[in-house]
């Protein structure tokens, strides 16, 4: 089964006490990186699908170390630590 793999951008909220996480799901085909929509992904309780661009955000996570889990019919599922330093 193909693995899907996540791309991370993290931005601090306005507080800055908290992070903006945005996350694009993508699997690499020929060394390319090609966005994967229906894709499942979770972090901190909440979870969300993807578009046809890959992309999903989680706002107002707090900071600490997360788990981040992907899963897609088809495709072997996939989990990362995820640490969200504060300022």
């Amino acid at each position: 089964m193909p693995s899907t793999s996540v791309e991370i951008i993290m931005t601090k909220t306005s507080s800055g006490e908290k992070w903006d996480v945005s996350v694009k799901a993508v699997e690499i085909v020929n060394a390319s990186k090609v966005p994967l929509a229906r894709v499942t992904l979770s972090l901190y309780g909440m979870s969300g699908i993807t578009g046809s661009t890959g992309m999903i955000m989680f706002p107002d996570i707090p900071v600490g170390t997360h788990q981040i889990t992907a899963t897609k019919d088809g495709y072997d599922p996939v989990s990362y630590t995820l640490p969200l330093p504060p300022n």
